[in-house]
């Protein structure tokens, strides 16, 4: 039954997030692009985080690929709880938020 409760929970997250795409402003658009292309990359890499350095060579929006305009959007990310900055050994990394590499909302 808990199983059954994830899966719909997950099913209607992402209706809500593709539907309410087409009612948001650009810039949460792109976030959300951003915060899936990222959830979908650390989930194949097996990993909880990207360097900042890896998103902005390979991330899925061209504009995206420059720091000052990659920037205002991971803030998007980071008010929503969905990701953080952090520093390791002086290399700046993103952090997803466990909870949603492990199948939550």
């Amino acid at each position: 039954m808990q199983s059954a409760c994830k899966i719909v929970t997950w099913h209607l997250t992402e209706s809500r997030r593709l539907l309410g795409e087409l009612a948001q402003d650009p810039a949460l658009s792109i976030a959300a692009k951003l915060d899936s292309w990222l959830i979908a990359r650390c989930s194949v890499q097996g990993t909880g985080r990207l360097a900042l350095r890896e998103i902005l060579q390979f991330g899925p929006i061209r504009s995206l690929r420059k720091k000052p305009n990659l920037l205002p959007v991971l803030d998007e990310l980071f008010d929503a709880d969905r990701a953080q900055l952090v520093t390791i050994d002086g290399k700046e990394f993103i952090s997803i938020n466990p909870a949603l590499l492990s199948g939550g909302v």
